[in-house]
């Protein structure tokens, strides 16, 4: 905000000065040769005075913007740095943080789609994907820490959905490694059916909460 006063008291300085020149110049003009009093007909002596009338109002403007900005500094200073008063966000600046989340929520969306699509395979086949496959988390990684700033209760729905989706990956790399021993079944037993449809639902109700914020921010 302080910088904004000044870079206005600094527009308006131009102004006045450049308004005032103009004017000088038409001052000029319309007084020479001319008696006393006589100047007072001419064109060029009427539009000088109010050019000139004009840039020192501008120039008054500009003083007190200065001030104005003075002041700011100074009431700025008497804070200790921790305790300064947090400005407004930027337009441009809350804009951005809105793009961003919305890019956020679209990606972690279409990562859990890939994740709800291989769940439902396996829920309605009762058997286990391919052991070489496993269920995506590279945007989660990336976006964890930034969700969890920009809204807590989504963060929580989806970072519980995750967690599950790491349980089932950890039981696939299990298998993976005893399959080298001994043959794995592809069979779902009951438990890991339970655990496939609790993972399921969990992604419906992440993506939910995702949908939810990303229509906040567009708003």
């Amino acid at each position: 905000m302080s910088k904004k006063l000044f870079d206005k008291a600094q527009f308006w300085v131009g102004m006045g000065a450049a308004l005032g020149t103009v004017g000088g110049i038409g001052i000029a003009i319309g007084t020479v040769g001319l008696a006393p009093y006589e100047p007072l007909k001419e064109p060029w002596f009427i539009l000088g005075v109010v050019l000139a009338s004009v840039g020192v109002l501008c120039l008054a403007c500009a003083t007190v913007l200065f001030l104005a900005h003075r002041h700011l500094e100074h009431h700025l200073a008497s804070f200790p740095p921790g305790d300064q008063v947090a400005a407004s966000p930027e337009p441009d600046q809350e804009a951005s943080e809105a793009k961003q989340l919305i890019t956020a929520t679209r990606l972690l969306s279409g990562e859990l789609e890939e994740a709800q699509d291989k769940l439902q395979v396996a829920l309605n086949s009762q058997e286990w994907w391919s052991l070489d496959y496993r269920l995506p988390t590279k945007v989660w990684e990336e976006y964890n820490t930034r969700l969890a700033s920009w809204d807590g209760p989504v963060h929580k729905a989806v970072r519980d959905t995750y967690r599950k989706l790491g349980e089932l990956n950890r039981i696939q790399k299990r298998r993976r490694e005893a399959s080298y021993h001994t043959r794995q079944s592809p069979h779902l037993s009951p438990d890991e059916r339970t655990l496939v449809g609790l993972a399921f639902s969990l992604v419906l109700n992440a993506k939910e909460h995702l949908e939810r914020l990303e229509e906040r921010a567009a708003s």
